[in-house]
């Protein structure tokens, strides 16, 4: 595939996918192992869109929706507060971008760049 093939093709992605869909596909095309769908807090269900060694990463959608609900929610602020803290307990690093981060191509960017500064993983 040449460069603006590959470019097309993740700007048909961004348009007709979830961005957790187009952040995957940056990933891969960037050559990033990751895990979709991360459970990594033991005896806990929460789950993070992307685990990337150290690095989860939660993209958070429904920001600007009228209304609380999801992430924007007092329930959901509080469940994901405690989601972050457990992770963090354990040695995580977790990055909460918006779909319009992923859309840019900026939580991408900001992935690659943590993953450029730290190396090793939580025991």
């Amino acid at each position: 595939m040449t460069p603006i093939e590959s470019i097309r093709s993740l700007r048909r992605v961004a348009r007709e996918s979830k961005p957790e869909a187009v952040l995957a596909f940056q990933l891969k095309a960037r050559q990033l192992p990751h895990e979709r769908e991360a459970q990594v807090i033991p005896g806990r269900r929460y789950r993070f869109d992307f685990r990337l060694d150290w690095l989860l990463v939660e993209v958070n959608g429904g920001v600007w929706a009228k209304g609380a609900s999801g992430h924007s929610s007092g329930t959901g602020i509080t469940r994901d507060c405690a989601k972050t803290a457990e992770a963090v307990s354990l040695g995580f690093t977790v990055m909460s971008v918006t779909p319009a981060h992923v859309k840019s191509g900026q939580a991408l960017q900001w992935i690659e760049r943590a993953l450029a500064t730290r190396t090793g993983a939580p025991s």
